[in-house]
């Protein structure tokens, strides 16, 4: 049985050395930076900055989400920006 001619891609249609499609989810690799590196200061500063964002937001009150998933959520996020300004706070 042969394959409907339908589902034939064209030689002229098919790219040769195309890269791998990405799953839609991730961002593509970038490329090594040349010299450029963001100070630790600024990244501490940047820290503070989401810290205080995020402690000011509440979830919505009588939803599982608001009552239960978003507290966690706010509680994780802000164990690692606590790790993240111990680390950076090392390294000035």
């Amino acid at each position: 049985m042969t394959p409907c001619f339908c589902l034939h891609i064209p030689a002229s249609h098919q790219h040769r050395s195309s890269p791998p499609a990405s799953n839609g989810m991730l961002p593509p690799a970038s490329k090594p930076g040349r010299g450029k590196t963001t100070a630790a200061a600024t990244l501490l500063d940047l820290t503070k900055d989401a810290e205080i964002a995020i402690s000011c937001r509440k979830g919505r009150s009588g939803t599982a989400a608001g009552d239960v998933a978003f507290p966690k959520g706010k509680e994780n996020l802000a164990s690692v920006l606590k790790r993240y300004k111990r680390r950076l706070s090392n390294r000035q």
